[in-house]
């Protein structure tokens, strides 16, 4: 299977030639070298430039080791780069450049803040009025927080997710609801589809998730409890399509570990594992008093492969992975996304006025506007209470119902729009253009 990201190419060509250095990140394997070395330097040639104004460097490879220092890198771009026109730089890996002692300073002056790295390089290359400068890094050392505070204005990032299911069937093609199935499983990291076999992609995925992503996190924040790291990701995969908060998950773990872990631990934990995109925070949004819950939360997985495979694949909730597709996919069609609660007054058996709360699974957030968007699988028996809460917003915001099923998208009899969940993960434009 081709995998094109046809996304993120109109996102390079829309900042090409800008002056400023584009950091491509994301969680591993997600297809950030395979964007910028299999799609864009292709596209490049296609518009006319020349091989040799394209300068590639993968810095994982051995023959690019003495570029791991960044005054050598920074040498090496300068005496390939071409006078007669613009060159494009590449650099794979850039976070595998080591700092390196300020060689301007006396020895005795040396500390580690006045270390050379890779940034003062890449602001250099950047400089340079005939540069266009491209970067991939490890994610467990080339964080967003990283990028705003080292670069400050001086860098764009692009973050590169999994393929979403539109992306993952513009590359397989063939029955669509086959194809659904096999995403909900697998996911979108593209690695997964060199595999044939069931068996094979699952021990992938399961063995990417143990050798690199925890590693990732255990290295760079030196983490003593991995039992209650291990325990947390699981907590959150298998309760991803409930909000939840720090002080539950905590006692949760302490519960399940017999642990006497903080709340500050466990928060910490949350934050890192956030920090290496494994997981999104989504805030939880108060409908008619117009504001944010400070402490409850969902928590996505950037890719449902990675969940089945850390739970071995015994829970397969078709409402908690779908949810979650459904949730990426709006993400990557870049609106902003909350969890939508309403407070509402309604008469009980006893005729006593009561308050309740219900939840709305999406609020898309597009300026002045919203959307609320609900998504349920199990069939229309739940209906009456999915609508429930979109009846009770008070607001003549567009209101989306997403069902797994083959039934015609269209409004009823309350205004409310159904969407079939193929509709909608194929054309995510759709839930603001109706």
């Amino acid at each position: 299977m081709i995998f094109k990201r046809p996304t993120y190419l109109a996102k390079l060509i829309e900042l090409r030639d800008n002056g400023i250095p584009k950091v491509i990140t994301g969680v591993r394997r997600s297809g950030k070298t395979y964007l910028l070395f299999d799609i864009y330097r292709p596209y490049l040639l296609e518009q006319g430039v020349k091989a040799d104004h394209i300068i590639s460097l993968d810095l994982s490879s051995m023959e690019s080791i003495a570029l791991r220092n960044p005054i050598e890198l920074e040498k090496e771009v300068k005496k390939r780069l071409k006078e007669d026109g613009m060159n494009y730089v590449f650099i794979d890996e850039i976070t595998l450049v080591d700092a390196v002692p300020n060689p301007a300073l006396p020895k005795e002056s040396q500390t580690k803040e006045n270390q050379i790295t890779f940034y003062e390089a890449v602001i250099s290359l950047s400089s340079l009025k005939n540069v266009d400068l491209y970067l991939t890094g490890s994610n467990s050392k080339l964080l967003s927080k990283d990028i705003a505070t080292r670069f400050r204005d001086r860098a764009i990032e692009i973050h590169v997710n999994p393929l979403t299911f539109k992306e993952f069937y513009l590359g397989r093609g063939g029955d669509k609801h086959e194809a659904l199935e096999e995403y909900l499983r697998f996911g979108g990291l593209p690695r997964t589809y060199i595999f044939s076999k069931d068996e094979d992609r699952a021990a992938y995925l399961n063995g990417l998730f143990r050798t690199t992503y925890l590693k990732d996190i255990l290295e760079r924040n030196k983490i003593e409890r991995q039992d209650v790291l291990d325990d947390l990701i699981d907590e959150l995969y298998s309760t991803s399509g409930h909000t939840s908060n720090v002080h539950r998950l905590t006692d949760t773990i302490n519960s399940k570990l017999r642990a006497k872990m903080s709340y500050n631990t466990v928060k910490d934990y949350i934050g890192y594992l956030l920090d290496v995109y494994l997981f999104s925070e989504v805030k939880t949004y108060d409908v008619k008093g117009k504001a944010y819950f400070d402490s409850l939360n969902k928590y996505y997985s950037v890719d449902v492969g990675l969940r089945n495979a850390k739970l071995n694949y015994r829970e397969r909730d078709r409402g908690f992975t779908t949810e979650t597709i459904v949730y990426n996919a709006l993400i990557a069609e870049g609106y902003s996304v909350d969890v939508g609660r309403v407070v509402f007054t309604e008469t009980n058996k006893e005729g006593r006025r009561v308050d309740k709360a219900s939840e709305i699974d999406f609020v898309l957030n597009l300026m002045d506007r919203k959307v609320y968007l609900q998504v349920f699988v199990d069939g229309r028996e739940k209906e009456e209470s999915e609508k429930k809460p979109l009846l009770k917003t008070g607001d003549a915001f567009k209101k989306i119902i997403v069902e797994d099923t083959s039934t015609p998208d269209g409004y009823d009899e309350d205004g409310i729009y159904h969407l079939s969940l193929l509709s909608l993960l194929l054309n995510p434009e759709q839930v603001v253009s109706h």
